[in-house]
């Protein structure tokens, strides 16, 4: 079993417990009882895992007329197949003699790995790893595409070296583009994919994208990917004072900001602040018409999912307002053990 924590999602689930992301659709099948939309999942929502294996109990043919009965035998076998939403209800299901075999609960983290690696940061150009560019998309024999290429999850290309130095046979890197500069933080990088290298050849390498967070296009950096761990079972505690600073900028502004939407604050390693943290973004005391005072208002709450020197990248995680905009405030209300 899973208790549902603020920011899951069951394309995350299926990569924690099955390894594979593209396996969402099992967990939604054995949990259509409580989540109605597979879109959307809620906090403390308990939701079904499946189990690695299935045992069976059957039951042996019974004994001719003229032959004593013999007490009944139960044996068991593993069940091999894999249950996924295409597949219909088995015999043993259909008669109730399937067991699910129950399995120790994995503890889960405060940021997942996939969150650090696609929300994107906000840094000087300097600070950024030496860097490598996508050269060519590796396309299949006798495919042209009139639509500029971009690859696909499991897709190859070619990349060059970042710096002077070869990259090594599966190494992971992050494949990403630069945006707008936000002065004096830096640039916001925008992250496009996570790629592993294949080959490496005296030149160039071949790398096999792994994970897709946009369109990966000819031309994008990539940089060796920040490894990333978090302990699990471990969340961030109530704190009564902390650090405070600004919304600086948003990765995407939009008119209807909304949960899940990645902002940048003025805070980072240097003020302590650490992935997992959570922030209150709020509108303070103000003025308002006829001079009247207007009081302090709560817009979103968002948890650390990234952190540089000088800043800090969050990931709205409640809303209560859609009036998340640059130069908002924000304070710690919440801090990692």
């Amino acid at each position: 079993m899973h208790v549902v924590k603020p920011g899951d999602t069951l394309w995350d689930l299926a990569r924690m417990y099955i390894n594979d992301p593209f396996l969402w659709p099992e967990l939604y099948r054995l949990n259509t009882a409580v989540v109605e939309d597979p879109h959307w999942i809620y906090p403390e929502e308990v939701l079904r895992l499946p189990a690695p294996a299935e045992t069976v109990a059957v039951a042996p043919a019974e004994a001719p007329p003229e032959a004593p009965a013999a007490a009944p035998v139960v044996q068991e076998r593993a069940v091999q197949e894999t249950l996924t939403i295409f597949a219909g209800r088995t015999a043993a299901e259909r008669e109730g003699r399937l067991v699910y075999q129950p399995v120790a609960e994995v503890p889960a983290t405060a940021v997942s790995e996939g969150d650090f690696q696609r929300s994107g940061w906000l840094a000087p150009l300097d600070e950024l790893e030496p860097t490598g560019r996508v050269l060519e998309l590796i396309q299949p024999s006798g495919v042209r595409l009139e639509l500029p290429p971009s690859a696909g999850v499991y897709d190859r290309f070619t990349m060059s070296f970042p710096g002077d130095t070869p990259v090594v046979e599966g190494e992971r890197y992050l494949l990403f583009r630069v945006g707008e500069e936000v002065h004096p933080w830096g640039v916001v990088v925008r992250p496009t994919g996570l790629a592993t290298v294949v080959a490496v050849g005296r030149d160039v390498a071949t790398a096999v994208l792994v994970e897709a967070y946009g369109r990966v296009l000819v031309g994008d950096w990539a940089a060796r990917a920040q490894p990333f761990a978090m302990e699990p079972g471990v969340f961030p505690q109530d704190v009564e004072t902390g650090p405070q600073g600004h919304v600086v900028a948003m990765l995407d502004p939009q008119p209807l900001p909304s949960g899940e939407d990645i902002v940048f604050i003025d805070l980072g390693r240097r003020d302590g602040v650490a992935e997992g943290d959570e922030f209150e973004i709020y509108l303070g005391e103000r003025e308002g018409r006829a001079g009247l005072a207007y009081p302090e208002e709560q817009i979103a709450t968002g948890r650390v999912v990234r952190t540089t020197e000088r800043t800090a990248t969050l990931r709205i995680v409640t809303q209560r307002h859609a009036a998340l905009k640059r130069g908002l405030l924000v304070r710690l209300i919440r801090k990692m053990p």
